[in-house]
């Protein structure tokens, strides 16, 4: 039954979706610009090049956070 269901092209996008976000959660951490507690720019920033998407209430890269939150 599972060698069928990987033979159908929604499984597949299924599995290659499931193993990206599997991947970036392992290795997310390695590609953060920012360590999750940096204080980057002032608070509510919108992106930049120090914050590709802004900055939070305190200032720390939105970015960052959510690689190190996959954890």
């Amino acid at each position: 039954m599972l060698v069928r269901s990987l033979e159908t092209p929604q499984m597949r996008v299924g599995l290659v979706i499931t193993s990206a976000i599997i991947l970036l959660a392992l290795l997310g951490p390695t590609f953060a610009p920012h360590s999750p507690s940096a204080y980057v720019a002032p608070p509510f920033s919108g992106p930049s090049g120090a914050a590709p998407l802004g900055t939070d209430f305190l200032g720390r890269d939105v970015l960052s956070r959510v690689l190190y939150g996959g954890r």
